[in-house]
């Protein structure tokens, strides 16, 4: 039976509504990831898969479940996101849309990362290597996310040849967003290899082209990142002036997370200047803002910074007590970095074997 013009119009109809309404979940999860946090984002996309369950749209389920893990993974839940994204790979089938296997793999391989897996990443990422009909960009993607795996690896060269790839096929300027993160990333890489030079070309040039992109938050990341540079290099002064443009910017954006993580990086140039007040100050901010957004993954730079700055003032009232309190904190956090966990462990074996009592500068336990 043929259906009538009228009535295919208002199928039509409805279907653009839900198109529109399912969008702006999407949007609204990406503004609560940055201002209210990942746990309202997270029920957000969780409401959204029960709505898009009723409805019988199961590219909208597939899509929202997607975010649901990546959302756990960003709240440091990592075995629950784990969980969660191999029950969408288990759940996959050849008629779901491709763009939604590679997000999935894409998130699974981010969290394994996280777990220190970093084999099993690879060989999800090798698994998206495979896919013959992926699009450029869908490659070039994973090639950022692959750099990233050999980065936390420690396999800088490999990194620099998968951002330089990306470099390469955006250099003629047919994806600027993508070669300006290629350019960020580079950075990052240059900077832990400790040839500063380079890094600060790098993220001059991805600072640029996020100019000219007019992206607020990319301009932010530009900002901390050659910032953190210059902070490198000894040159405090002008690193502190380019923290506190992010800073404006993050809190005209309502950017909770990024002014966590400049509260942060204050505290260890203020730790590194010996002003251990100050860097406490910026520390504590750093986690009360952190402990509001539910940033479980991150909790443990700023916890290492309070400890490690409590410890330099151990001879004062209390402040044994607080290094040993944060410390604690970092060791039963079970999303702390192994660096992060032999650096404090240090750090009490260094306050038990002198005392709470002791006098004195530093043994250097707490400098790592």
């Amino acid at each position: 039976m043929n259906i009538p013009v009228k009535d295919r119009s208002k199928k039509k109809n409805a279907s653009d509504i839900l198109s529109i309404l399912f969008q702006l979940y999407y949007n609204r999860g990406e503004v609560l990831d940055k201002t209210i946090g990942f746990q309202q984002s997270l029920d957000n996309y969780r409401t959204m898969k029960r709505l898009a369950k009723a409805l019988g749209d199961r590219n909208q389920l597939l899509r929202a479940w997607v975010e649901v893990g990546y959302r756990l993974t960003m709240l440091g839940k990592l075995m629950e996101a784990l969980a969660e994204h191999s029950a969408v790979s288990q759940d996959l089938s050849e008629d779901d849309p491709f763009e939604v296997s590679c997000r999935n793999d894409h998130c699974q391989a981010i969290v394994l990362r996280q777990l220190g897996r970093y084999e099993e990443a690879l060989a999800v990422q090798e698994r998206l290597s495979k896919i013959p009909d992926i699009s450029e960009e869908s490659r070039f993607n994973w090639l950022n996310s692959l750099g990233h795996t050999f980065w936390r690896m420690g396999r800088y060269q490999d990194a620099v040849g998968c951002f330089q790839q990306v470099l390469e096929w955006t250099s003629n300027g047919s994806n600027p967003v993508l070669q300006a993160t290629a350019h960020n990333n580079l950075g990052l890489v240059y900077s832990d290899m400790e040839r500063l030079d380079e890094a600060r070309d790098h993220h001059q040039r991805s600072l640029h082209l996020r100019r000219e992109l007019h992206d607020p938050g990319a301009i932010c990341t530009s900002y901390l990142n050659l910032g953190n540079v210059m902070v490198q290099s000894d040159d405090i002064d002008s690193g502190l002036g380019l923290w506190e443009k992010a800073l404006g910017i993050s809190k005209r954006l309502g950017d909770k997370a990024t002014e966590a993580m400049i509260e942060n990086n204050m505290g260890e140039v203020s730790y590194k200047t010996g002003d251990y007040p100050k860097a406490a100050d910026h520390f504590h901010k750093s986690l009360l803002m952190k402990q509001s957004l539910n940033l479980r993954s991150y909790l443990d730079t700023s916890l290492e910074g309070l400890a490690k700055t409590y410890y330099e003032m151990r001879n004062q009232p209390g402040y044994a007590e607080q290094c040993r309190h944060f410390g604690q904190l970092l060791l039963a956090l079970d999303t702390a970095r192994p660096q992060k966990r032999e650096n404090v462990t240090s750090i009490l074996a260094a306050l038990d074997a002198a005392g709470d009592n002791s006098r004195g500068g530093s043994n250097g336990a707490a400098g790592n």
